[in-house]
């Protein structure tokens, strides 16, 4: 903070500094591939209106309109802060019509319900406890997706601040029991947050610390197990936050048929705690780390439309209940 040459970009997040990486990335491989001589000539002068159009052009047949305008955003972050005297509304306007343009996929219909997905990561801890003993750790590591997905169903965190978890840090043990805290650079809102593990939970914990862990600890090469993260893969090395991604949607897909990702956990707790207890929608933002309600009322309006059709079909199950047989119609009163 007192480094005056600091860039300016210094400040941006390591998912920023990412999607800017994507996106800038995007398009150096399109000028590589599409314009000969593009990348002899000086980075801000290569950027020009006519060649965005083409690049956009080339997007639209390759991928989702939300990812090209993603990928165009990128290109801009990075623009304004290679040349920020140099005027870039053109390229924010060109990204913000793709933007307009996009359709974000609906992603309720793959959403299993937040009761659903703990019970389910409960079964697996509680199958890879039973089983017997397997050289090749496939009980630790469905013991360890089974207490992803049960925390998961109960704290709906992001997958970076998932991924961050240590045990040294993050874990506090206390005589009232397991509290795992969240710092501010841990976080998206740059908030604090703790969550204490309720006591049914607690034991499935202990156990993954005290006996599951350890034993993915030791599977590793000599020094790669020289860490803390809370997350441990079958080589003794912290886990990543793509393969927590990977294991938890390959598991969910094959019980439930639905591909339901780490940020599903928080459309299905949202909409589970909308539908479910309406009353208390408000406290949504609280549960997703939201600074606004407009999520909440999102999902607020989804418990409504949610609860309207129930009514309609219980309407609907009545109603059939006390239908006339088409024969006996004209001789009823």
């Amino acid at each position: 903070m007192f480094d005056d040459e600091a860039g300016a970009a210094a400040h941006w997040s390591c998912g920023t500094r990412r999607h800017a990486e994507i996106g800038y990335g995007r398009w150096l491989a399109y000028l590589r591939d599409h314009v000969t001589g593009a990348l002899d000539e000086l980075p801000i002068e290569r950027l020009t209106r006519e060649r965005v159009r083409a690049f956009i052009a080339v997007l639209r047949d390759e991928v989702r309109m939300t990812t090209a305008a993603s990928i165009v955003d990128g290109v801009y972050q990075t623009a304004r802060i290679m040349a920020p005297d140099r005027d870039w509304d053109w390229l924010r306007r060109f990204q913000r019509r793709l933007q307009n343009e996009a359709e974000p996929l609906n992603r309720y219909p793959a959403l299993t319900p937040t009761p659903e997905t703990y019970a389910f990561g409960i079964d697996l801890m509680e199958r890879a406890k039973a089983a017997p003993s397997a050289s090749h750790l496939l009980n630790e590591i469905t013991y360890r997706i089974g207490l992803v997905i049960a925390l998961l169903s109960l704290w709906p965190i992001r997958r970076r601040s998932l991924a961050s978890l240590t045990v040294d840090r993050h874990l506090i043990r206390s005589v009232s029991g397991v509290t795992l805290c969240l710092y501010p650079e841990d976080t998206k809102s740059k908030r604090e947050e703790a969550f204490a593990i309720p006591s049914e939970l607690r034991p499935f914990v202990e156990h993954y610390l005290n006996h599951v862990r350890p034993r993915l600890m030791r599977a590793g090469q000599p020094g790669a197990y020289d860490h803390n993260a809370f997350w441990v893969s079958q080589r003794g090395t912290p886990l990543t936050a793509d393969r927590l991604y990977a294991s938890v949607r390959s598991e969910i897909s094959a019980a439930f048929g639905k591909p339901m990702g780490l940020h599903d956990f928080r459309r299905s707790a949202a909409t589970t705690f909308a539908i479910e207890r309406p009353e208390l929608a408000r406290l949504i933002p609280c549960v997703l780390q939201h600074s606004t309600m407009d999520v909440a009322d999102r999902h607020y309006k989804l418990a409504g439309s949610a609860k309207a059709a129930r009514r309609y079909a219980k309407s609907l199950c009545e109603l059939q209940d006390r239908v006339v047989p088409k024969d006996d119609y004209w001789n009823s009163n």
